[in-house]
């Protein structure tokens, strides 16, 4: 079997092993943080921790912080909240908001680095019927476009409209300052950066606690029902900590490696002398880790087995906006004029990427298109 070259941090980032080994040591004690006897009080204390590290991590008070299942519990919790309210949401956002979303939802235009389009928010929220509620993603996941988020929270301000950011993909890679950005809710995946799967966060401003999903027991101030999973609370909090220290690692490390693998990408050519690849969002601000691209003159399935066979762990699939090849609204909101199936590849990295990692994709992608 290959080594492994794993290329696949957008959709789930490997554990830290500080965060490993805190979560077994948490596991191996006993206690339910909503208990008042000494395991209940202990358990609590990690919770809280957690929570001011949280906080920290946002630059909110602790207070603002909701623990649960993830960013797609976050992201419902707000919009079947918020039903009555009318929902502007882009054309690029995850499944969790877009699907969401209810079927009145006006969506805002992107173009073709996945940038929304401001004037169109702002046309939006000005016919919107109040209340309003806004919901633009932060991070693309697909493409890594980076979003005007405090121009966005103006504008809903300006509008008096509530703006939710899901900032799955920023946390980690760049900073994150909820008071800058002006939202009234983020949500947040543990396991995005190195925290643990099946933890989340769901911060919001101050006067402005979000509606309830889950009813129950009396967890998390009212707002969340649930026993608290203490062991991935204190992951989630341990790996918050540690990626923002680490946060300058994208832009001395990733941004180069990802720079390096793009100028190879650009560099083939097909048969004609035209491009090989189409990198999407090239030309836009973008993370550090992500690459989007199309590959010409190469068969979806050659792509997928030869990738695996070197050990590469990348997205792959294929793209078609106006053809019988379904594709993610992000590709079809950038790229409308593809109207033959092309196949796509993402890269995606992270903190235990390597320079021997960026080597091997590099050695794959010779051989692939020699």
């Amino acid at each position: 079997m290959s080594k492994i070259h794993y290329f696949d941090y957008n959709a789930t980032a490997p554990l830290r092993d500080e965060v490993v080994a805190l979560m077994c040591d948490e596991m191996r004690i006993v206690g339910n943080a909503s208990a008042v006897h000494l395991s209940g009080r202990r358990a609590h204390g990690v919770v809280e921790k957690a929570r001011e590290q949280m906080g920290a991590f946002l630059n909110i008070d602790a207070k603002q912080v909701i623990f649960n299942s993830g960013a797609s519990e976050g992201n419902n919790t707000l919009f079947y909240g918020l039903e009555g309210y009318s929902h502007i949401v882009s054309e690029i956002e995850h499944p969790a908001v877009g699907k969401a979303a209810n079927d009145k939802a006006q969506r805002i235009k992107v173009d073709s680095n996945a940038q929304i389009d401001l004037a169109h928010l702002e046309a939006l929220l000005q016919k919107a019927e109040k209340p309003a509620f806004v919901s633009v993603m932060y991070v693309n996941n697909e493409v890594g476009a980076v979003q005007p988020v405090e121009e966005i929270g103006r504008l809903c301000r300006q509008y008096d409209a509530l703006f939710h950011t899901d900032a799955v993909q920023a946390a980690g890679k760049i900073p994150l300052d909820m008071q800058k950005i002006g939202a009234d809710y983020i949500t947040l995946s543990a396991h995005k950066y190195g925290g643990p799967q099946g933890v989340g966060v769901l911060a919001f401003a101050k006067g402005k606690p979000p509606p309830k999903l889950i009813v129950g027991g009396s967890q998390e101030s009212m707002q969340r029902a649930g026993t608290l999973n203490v062991a991935g609370i204190a992951g989630m909090g341990l790996a918050s900590e540690i990626a923002q220290k680490e946060i300058g690692h994208y832009e001395t490390h990733i941004r180069p490696w990802r720079d390096a693998i793009e100028t190879e990408l650009l560099q083939a050519k097909r048969k004609d002398g035209a491009p090989r690849v189409d990198i999407l969002g090239y030309d836009g601000e973008r993370t550090a880790n992500t690459s989007l691209f199309l590959i010409y003159d190469v068969n979806k399935d050659t792509l997928v087995m030869k990738s695996d066979m070197a050990g590469i762990c990348a997205s792959s699939g294929a793209a078609c906006s106006s053809g019988t090849v379904k594709t993610s609204n992000t590709v079809a909101a950038m790229r409308p004029d593809i109207n033959v199936p092309v196949p796509i590849m993402r890269l995606s990295m992270g903190w235990q990427t390597t320079q021997d990692d960026v080597d091997a994709f590099l050695k794959f992608w010779h051989k692939l298109t020699k």
